[in-house]
């Protein structure tokens, strides 16, 4: 709501923060934001590219967010680099306040954001070049996609699509880890309310919309032999 939003505007300042004014510190710094560089110098999209090599132990969701915003600005530096994360950490606290705003409790929200923006490791992993960030908020989206379906009380087919699809994607985040996350926190809450139908269903669903994700990347890869 409006009484809400002069929060909201600081913490999208308070995630900014430090953001632009220093060089790339730590070893995950350097490595990542290389990356960014290199996919943005050589035009390389399909996965990470470091020295020259494909990387491929982690996928490239942060890169090519990255990749995006430098391409946007016409530039690469420091903050562009680090710029996703932020923008992955602040999204999560976002997608936070607005499902206590849709369960009647906007403020515990906004609290919530905070203390979560607060927190040291939070705070540190919105500023380092990191996929964790862009898990967190996958993962995050993911669950209250899957909420606003299962509290909808019909079965809308393109709420339970969004989910899927959100779900499946969260694999772009960090790998097996994003769907992974999510898959066991959402069965366990359907086996607890012994939704034995639901479960097979979006377990089928998931499995299909799962290959339909990742088969545009992992056809780029094959193309390229597992290169760039």
């Amino acid at each position: 709501s409006r009484a809400f939003i002069p929060a909201w505007l600081l913490l999208a300042l308070f995630f900014a923060f430090g953001l632009f004014d220093r060089s790339l510190w730590s070893s995950n710094d350097t490595r990542e934001g290389a990356m960014i560089r290199e996919m943005v110098r050589e035009g390389v999209w399909v996965t990470p590219v470091f020295n020259g090599q494909a990387y491929l132990e982690k996928p490239p969701l942060l890169h090519w967010t990255g990749v995006i915003l430098c391409k946007v600005f016409g530039r690469v530096n420091e903050g562009l680099v680090r710029l996703p994360a932020a923008l992955y950490g602040f999204g999560a606290l976002w997608i936070i306040g607005l499902w206590a705003r849709d369960m009647g409790h906007e403020r515990a929200g906004v609290v919530a954001a905070f203390l979560c923006a607060t927190s040291v490791l939070y705070f540190e992993y919105a500023r380092i070049v990191l996929t964790d960030m862009a898990l967190v908020f996958m993962v995050v989206l993911s669950l209250y996609l899957f909420w606003k379906a299962y509290a909808a009380g019909t079965y809308k087919l393109m709420r339970w699509l969004a989910f899927l699809t959100v779900s499946t994607g969260a694999f772009y985040a960090k790998g097996l880890i994003g769907p992974g996350l999510v898959l066991v926190s959402v069965g366990f809450f359907l086996l607890c309310r012994r939704e034995w139908k639901l479960i097979i269903r979006l377990g089928l669903a998931f499995s299909v919309i799962f290959v339909l994700v990742l088969a545009p990347w992992v056809t780029a890869l094959w193309h390229t032999g597992g290169g760039v």
